[in-house]
């Protein structure tokens, strides 16, 4: 994590969520219902993390009950997550509801410019369709 209003130093640790200005995401593909893999790229073998605003968190599986498991393999490290019940209801319905929910943040983007305040509202980063069934699905099989 990075604070804000710093010289962009490195924070272990934030005492709120308005502290850092951006933070470091590991990245993980799902493997099956509840498991994740930290090997997001398979192609490549290897680990990808985000570095994002803040302001672009939606849902964190932080405070609940996660499994973690870590393997060494002969290419790298890999961590293997699995979903408590509560986390993964939560999960299957961000994921079920990803169309409506990026149709929303647009809307709200719009809203915002039409009434001059565009310049406050952070840049959402989501592209200008939302992404089908079909794409999510081919990507998860590369």
């Amino acid at each position: 994590m990075y604070s804000k209003n710093t010289h962009h130093d490195w924070i272990p640790l934030a005492p709120s969520v308005g502290t850092p200005s951006y933070i470091y995401v590991q990245v993980y593909r799902q493997l099956g219902a509840s498991l994740f893999s930290s090997m997001a790229s398979q192609r490549l073998a290897c680990s990808a993390f985000l570095q994002i605003p803040r302001t672009h968190i939606l849902l964190s599986l932080a405070s609940f009950s996660l499994g973690r498991q870590d393997i060494t393999t002969s290419t790298s490290p890999v961590t293997l997550i699995t979903l408590c019940q509560a986390s993964l209801a939560l999960f299957n319905v961000f994921h079920e509801q990803r169309n409506a929910l990026h149709l929303a943040i647009k809307e709200l983007a719009k809203k915002g410019k039409s009434n001059n305040a565009g310049d406050d509202l952070p840049s959402t980063g989501i592209p200008s369709e939302p992404e089908s069934e079909e794409d999510s699905a081919s990507e998860n099989d590369s």
